[in-house]
């Protein structure tokens, strides 16, 4: 037979072992008795037709009826450079388990006794996959770890700590249910070791966004990191379909060959508008705020039952069309599907808003006992009622001319005239001896030009570096949105308020109140924002990156769930409040609401450094060791240069400086960089993997110290090699940052390092 004479890539035996399997670099397997005098038991069988490619790896399974063959590759010679698969026949039935990304290998693992095939692991180079052969629809078991964290690319994250053990349980429930027909009932068959660690009485939950629109909730309570759930914002929309590779629970059998869509890791994404910019979670309501490139604003509930609902989309149009300032180039908001839809238990969506023009969302806040949302763009920021549905106020940042709108006042005091008088004049006897002193050197020859100029740059560098910002940064730029705020706090009265403020790339303050109707009438009657002032105008004009507000102690305004679990004290409503504006190049503290500077600090440098990050921590720093109160606060800055600043709040005094605490040239990370309330950072080191470490450690109203550690398994070999100290000194040829970690502090003291 002309089939022999190809060469042989992989041979298997039967679990009985008197037969063997080969199968060939055509695509063909053959089956053969064991003896001298060997001949075929069967013709040889193409499991794909003619002109197959090869099949590299082969395994043969004994089952209750027909045998089952296992194997890679094989598939036919036009299809086989699109699809990575591992075929499973038995009998009649046939699968093509199609996998995006190369496969590595597959064992599978039989039953002791009988033989029978159980378990297929298969090891991609993003995944690693067990399947259930003892199903005919061969599902996937589900995994208690290895799930892949770049099964699509983070784009955004954040820590959420202290999170109650009804709200973790209602999770796990949710995720089991939810996925309880797409998943097999068998456990996960690989047993290598375990985590010793005690019972937390709080968890912490990261949750990531993703570039296809996905957002997923992991448990990072200990150092490992366990999937939870996933909420798909792409099932809102009602997007082409494109003709790919079905999905594992959507296979109907009438391809050949029958692929089925497995695996998380899927780098592409149907719509580049479906990317998650930013998101909030709220643990007292369980409400979740997504928003993405289109302009898209979503608010996902989570439920325990099932629920049927129509989609009703609001339209919030910061620029009509029509509008002179309109001049979105774009492509238009995604369209979302207008039928009735039934939900799963689970997240639930139960708002929509579409910004108009879509441009990727920037800034939002919420807050779930008000039912007010605040979104902002390139060209300004709207609030809604999610509980009316309704759109409260528009506002946009831009002029009819295109440039931002700044509210500069017109009238300046003596004080300031004649400050602006002198530096202009400086300014010009600077300019004409740097342009005296350039024209001194040129005559004086080639050596001489190489000297260093002194006095080259003119002491007004404040004209200057207004000059450049307004030159790096457009004026359809400077009225980007970059931070959004709600609190109850004091912006232009005797009375406290609900309000909020808005700040742009054009180093601009926006401020609003807020008009609520009381508790009980927040879902029949409106609300209603009105202006509390002229907007307050930075004048170095640096883009502003963080606005905090502090109660009367100079501690953070928490929200009302770290109220009520006593996890942040109630804030003090004592006029002043005091404002905390971080800007690339100055960290300032305003009085709430006369707007007094009461403390500034400047972080720029000669090398240009400047903040991109600011977050706000709970830490007792530089307390005096009288001080009655147990509370306080200290906030964070990261650089461009991947330093880390940390300043005590609300006095301003550096407390620490970590350099290279990420790789400056490492832009994922820099982007990537969210703390918690407690201190703790993440940040992406690679597309693929998380770091982490603690800036300061808390005693148990604060923080659950965890300490686990794996132990090797019973019958191992030798024990496992010791783990170096995270706070070992670390050689002199590679500095790293001088944090603590979990491990490394005792639970109850309170560090920062």
């Amino acid at each position: 037979m002309t089939e022999q004479l190809t060469p042989v890539e992989a041979l298997a035996w039967h679990p009985g072992g008197r037969k063997f399997m080969s199968s060939h670099s055509n695509g063909i397997i053959m089956s053969w008795n064991e003896g001298h005098n060997s001949k075929d038991e069967r013709l040889p069988v193409n499991r794909y037709g003619d002109n197959c490619c090869p099949i590299t790896k082969l395994s043969w399974l004994d089952s209750e009826s027909d045998p089952m063959v296992v194997f890679s590759g094989g598939l036919p010679e036009e299809a086989s450079g699109d699809h990575h698969t591992v075929s499973i026949h038995h009998g009649a039935n046939a699968v093509a388990l199609a996998f995006t990304s190369e496969i590595v290998g597959f064992v599978t693992i039989s039953h002791p006794v009988t033989h029978k095939g159980e378990v297929l692991l298969i090891l991609a180079q993003y995944e690693l996959l067990a399947f259930d052969l003892t199903d005919p629809k061969c599902p996937i078991l589900r995994q208690p770890y290895l799930h892949p964290l770049n099964s699509s690319n983070v784009t955004t994250m954040k820590v959420y700590q202290n999170c109650s053990q009804a709200l973790f349980d209602k999770l796990k429930d949710v995720s089991k249910r939810h996925t309880s027909e797409k998943y097999s009932q068998m456990e996960w068959p690989v047993m290598g070791g375990f985590v010793k660690d005690s019972v937390p009485k709080t968890h912490d939950i990261l949750i990531t966004g993703h570039e296809n629109g996905s957002v997923k909730f992991w448990d990072v309570t200990t150092m490992g990191q366990v999937f939870l759930f996933e909420v798909a914002t792409a099932s809102v929309f009602d997007l082409p379909d494109d003709g790919s590779i079905q999905d594992e629970d959507q296979g109907d059998g009438f391809l050949w060959p029958p692929y089925r869509k497995v695996g998380q890791y899927d780098p592409f994404s149907d719509d580049q508008r479906l990317a998650i910019t930013i998101l909030e979670f709220c643990m007292t309501s369980h409400i979740l705020c997504i928003g993405g490139t289109g302009g898209q604003v979503l608010l996902f509930t989570l439920a325990n039952t099932k629920k049927s609902s129509k989609i009703e989309a609001l339209r919030a149009d910061i620029i009509p069309k029509g509008d002179v300032r309109y001049n979105w180039r774009g492509e238009g908001p995604l369209p979302y599907i207008e039928k009735v839809v039934e939900y799963p238990p689970g997240f639930q969506l139960s708002f929509l808003m579409q910004l108009g023009p879509p441009a990727p969302i920037s800034a939002m806040d919420f807050t779930a006992h008000w039912g007010v949302i605040a979104v902002g763009s390139g060209h300004g920021f709207t609030v809604g009622n999610y509980l009316l549905h309704n759109v409260i106020i528009t506002h946009c940042t831009l002029q009819e001319d295109g440039s931002a709108s700044h509210s500069l006042t017109r009238v300046q005091s003596i004080r300031r005239s004649l400050r602006n008088s002198f530096r202009r004049r400086s300014t010009r006897q600077d300019r004409r001896t740097t342009l005296e002193q350039q024209q001194q050197k040129q005559k004086e020859g080639s050596g001489k030009r190489k000297q260093r100029r002194t006095g080259s740059e003119p002491s007004g560098g404040v004209s200057q570096r207004e000059a450049a910002a307004s030159n790096a940064n457009p004026p359809s730029i400077q009225a980007a949105v970059t931070h959004i705020c709600l609190a109850d706090t004091f912006l232009g009265g005797e009375h406290h308020m609900p309000c909020l403020v808005a700040s742009t790339m054009g180093s601009v303050l926006i401020r609003y109140y807020l008009q609520l109707p009381p508790t009980g009438d927040r879902i029949s009657e409106p609300s209603i924002a009105m202006l509390a002032g002229k907007d307050y105008t930075l004048l170095h004009g640096a883009p502003v990156i963080s606005v905090f507000i502090l109660d009367n102690n100079g501690l953070p305004i928490p929200s009302g769930y770290e109220q009520d679990n006593n996890i942040a004290p109630a804030p003090s409503m004592v006029s002043p409040h005091y404002g905390i504006i971080v800007t690339e190049e100055q960290i300032k503290i305003i009085h709430l609401p006369s707007l007094k500077l009461k403390r500034k600090e400047k972080v720029t440098n000669e090398i240009h450094e400047r903040i991109k990050k600011a977050f706000i921590i709970r830490a007792n720093v530089l307390a005096p060791p009288d001080s009655p109160r147990d509370w306080h606060a200290a906030l964070i800055v990261f650089t461009n240069y991947g330093t880390a600043l940390v300043y005590s709040v609300p006095q301003l005094v550096l407390c620490c400086i970590v350099k290279n605490f990420v790789d400056p040239n490492d832009i994922r990370a820099q982007r990537s960089i969210t703390v918690s309330k407690n201190g703790e950072v993440f940040h992406l080191s690679s597309f693929s993997e998380i770091q982490r470490c603690l800036f300061c450690a808390y005693n148990g109203s604060f923080h659950v110290s965890m300490k686990p550690a794996l132990a090797s398994y019973e019958g191992s070999t030798k024990p496992l090699p010791a783990r170096p100290r995270p706070d070992a000194t670390p050689p002199a040829s590679q500095p790293s940052p001088q944090v603590h970690t979990r491990e490394a502090v005792d639970e109850g003291e309170t560090v920062l390092s």
